[in-house]
């Protein structure tokens, strides 16, 4: 097991990793992310004759991390994952055990299921479809305020941890997330800003947070503190405000 088995998937990135009793594997950096934009990875080890995929129990830390009680929620998440010929174990990570000759089409499977999860992640955090839309509504907003700088949707960059992290934006030497004005999202927010500015990766860039205050002005200002600790923190109508022209006296 080495990562010419993904040859043909560059968007894929792998690293060869070794397995508790010394057999071969790789850890597989997918281009798909949860709610919060951490990266969706898997490790593939060699079984005999057979492929062992696994999340390494990194869905169940995630969810817990963003403040969901997966001990509440362990039979949903069983059934969210099983139509894909996937279980989650007692030890609490998602696997499947499959002919060699299987794995890639497994993998893709695999990928859905986690994919299926990140929506229920989604619905269980409130994230609505105004939410949804912050992104999109923010982009005009961010080129209108600097138009001149070349602005990128979904960068990633690793943290700390070696994991992958997506933001909504890259901007003017900024990664930028656009967010609802919930404590949920702002620790979320914080824990990806935090391995990511502990990183050596970030190097003279930074990373700015937007927090929609249009619904409740009075919690969007309390998270744009919390979070103004760690980053640049604004709130979605000062961004507003940013680009709108000034009146003549």
């Amino acid at each position: 097991m080495n990562c010419n088995w993904l040859q043909t998937a560059s968007v894929f990135d792998c690293v060869p990793v070794r397995g508790l009793h010394n057999e071969a594997g790789i850890e597989i950096g997918t281009p798909f992310s949860y709610a919060d934009g951490t990266a969706i990875v898997l490790y593939a080890m060699e079984e005999g004759d057979r492929l062992l995929l696994s999340d390494n129990g990194e869905m169940l830390a995630h969810l817990s991390s963003v403040g969901i009680n997966v001990n509440k929620r362990l039979s949903t998440l069983r059934d969210r994952v099983a139509p894909f010929g996937l279980t989650l174990t007692d030890k609490g990570d998602v696997r499947a055990l499959v002919p060699m000759a299987q794995g890639a089409h497994m993998l893709a499977t695999t990928i859905s299921a986690m994919l299926s999860v990140a929506e229920w992640e989604r619905e269980q955090l409130g994230l609505d479809e105004q939410t949804k839309n912050l992104a999109d509504e923010a982009e005009i907003l961010l080129r209108e305020w600097k138009p001149q700088a070349i602005l990128e949707r979904r960068p990633k960059i690793k943290g700390q941890s070696k994991r992958e992290h997506t933001f909504d934006f890259l901007l003017d030497g900024e990664y930028i997330d656009v967010i609802a004005a919930n404590h949920v999202a702002t620790g979320a927010t914080m824990r990806k800003a935090g391995d990511v500015k502990n990183s050596p990766y970030l190097d003279s860039r930074s990373i700015r947070v937007v927090i929609d205050d249009r619904s409740d002005p009075e919690r969007a200002e309390v998270e744009r503190h919390i979070l103004g600790s760690l980053v640049k923190s604004m709130t979605l109508t000062k961004l507003q405000e940013l680009t709108t022209p000034a009146r003549p006296h």
